[in-house]
């Protein structure tokens, strides 16, 4: 489904334009809501809404509360998670 280059970012059907990617040496704290996609490659603790696409990459580590479009998991996620399309 995803094509997944080797430092970690997914990319492939994914709108780079319309995408953030949290690198895999970030880390952020608070409130996120966003249009488009999210890479969450890095550590995020706190709560995401959006109506997008988030995808937390192998490195990815999400703490909190998420309600989202989507949202597709190869790292980590601690908290309630919400979506209205898919959870993979």
């Amino acid at each position: 489904m995803f094509k997944e280059k080797t430092d970690g970012t997914i990319l492939e059907h994914v709108d780079t334009d319309r995408t953030t990617i949290l690198k895999e040496d970030t880390s952020f704290e608070g409130k996120l809501s966003f249009e488009g996609g999210v890479i969450v490659n890095g550590k995020f603790t706190g709560e995401i809404f959006s109506n997008g696409e988030l995808i937390i990459g192998k490195t990815g580590r999400v703490d909190g509360k998420i309600e989202i479009g989507s949202v597709v998991i190869h790292g980590h996620v601690q908290g309630d998670i919400k979506a209205q399309q898919k959870i993979v």
